[in-house]
């Protein structure tokens, strides 16, 4: 029986910090928002102490009276209330991320690994586990270098919508096809070996990730540049969880994935049919741009991407596909006419 990786919840406690960002719709009351991040809360005891953990309200009225309300009974009853950083505007996800791991370093805070969970309550606890047993496999195989693991969505399609499904296995492919070719300048290779054996690209915009010490610095760290030209606002806002895959992955890290439960029913969500077109645009621009490729390469890893995708397949995803393709070839070159290929035997 292998039982080197099996770790107690002790020994998980001992290692892991927590950085939850909250943020809700307007139309969601104090009362139901406290519903909800207690449920989200259950349990994390077991796992992360309270000083490790860090809620990160991203500009939500209701989210900071619920967080007050629950720390206020925690310190009533004797018990340490949780870390609170409070963003005045809002950053988003990854923004709301960095500013987590930014307090939790300034308090020095000790852990191996923190461990970043939404709001949705998508994410449940007893999955933690399981990111933590992978990264204490690939802590010693990674030595100085960061590492990351992943919390694997089964299904992308199903929690949301097919369309936004197929959009993030683009950017998915993108990624890592950009990655691929950075990587080979230098000669160097992506490190496969701890990803999910049975899929093709790795699930790099799930939420529910584990990041090493040193990757949550850097994160902290690189993600306010973000904010600079050539990027913007849009690209601050959407690039919460495909730029630190991105950076693990530049820097010669580990990346690993197990898979998770994931709730068929999303019921917080900013993303929707109106900012696809933003949010992704958002994602394959920093990663063609962000990957330095020459413009004929860029446009290719798109083209090749789009030309695998199902949206090809659909007028409405065909139409997306296309504008993503004009948006872009005004910076990299090239047009959808001579990119884009209608395939006429399957």
């Amino acid at each position: 029986m292998v039982s080197s990786h099996y770790l107690d919840n002790e020994s998980i406690r001992g290692q892991t910090a927590l950085v939850m960002p909250q943020w809700f719709p307007d139309s969601v009351t104090a009362d139901k928002a406290e519903t909800v991040i207690r449920a989200n809360l259950a349990g994390v005891g077991d796992y992360v102490e309270a000083s490790r953990v860090c809620l990160v309200i991203d500009a939500c009225p209701a989210a900071k009276s619920a967080v007050e309300a629950i720390n206020e009974r925690r310190r009533a009853a004797g018990v340490e209330p949780y870390v609170v950083v409070v963003n005045l505007d809002n950053l988003g996800q990854g923004g709301s991320l960095a500013r987590g791991f930014d307090a939790l370093l300034q308090r020095r805070c000790s852990a191996e690994w923190i461990v970043t969970r939404d709001a949705d309550g998508d994410h449940f606890i007893n999955d933690l586990p399981h990111l933590a047993r992978m990264a204490h496999q690939i802590r010693p195989v990674a030595g100085d270098r960061c590492y990351m693991v992943i919390g694997r969505r089964t299904n992308l399609r199903r929690p949301m919508t097919w369309a936004r499904g197929e959009l993030e296995e683009l950017v998915n492919r993108t990624v890592m096809a950009a990655l691929d070719y950075r990587l080979a300048r230098r000669g160097e290779v992506i490190d496969h070996r701890f990803m999910h054996p049975d899929a093709a690209c790795a699930d790099t915009q799930s939420g529910y990730k584990l990041y090493s010490a040193g990757l949550a610095k850097q994160v902290a760290s690189e993600y306010r540049r973000l904010m600079d030209p050539p990027w913007g606002p849009d690209t601050y806002r959407y690039l919460g969880q495909v730029f630190p895959f991105w950076l693990c992955v530049d820097a010669g890290g580990i990346v690993g994935e197990v898979t998770r439960a994931s709730l068929t029913d999303q019921s917080v969500s900013s993303f929707g049919p109106d900012t696809f077109r933003r949010q992704y645009r958002a994602k394959l621009h920093y990663v063609l741009k962000g990957s330095e490729l020459p413009g004929p390469v860029a446009m290719r890893i798109l083209a090749n991407g789009i030309s695998r995708s199902p949206l090809w397949t659909h007028p409405d995803g065909q139409s997306l596909c296309r504008w993503f393709v004009e948006d872009l070839s005004g910076e990299f070159g090239g047009t959808p006419d001579d990119l884009l290929v209608d395939r006429l035997f399957s």
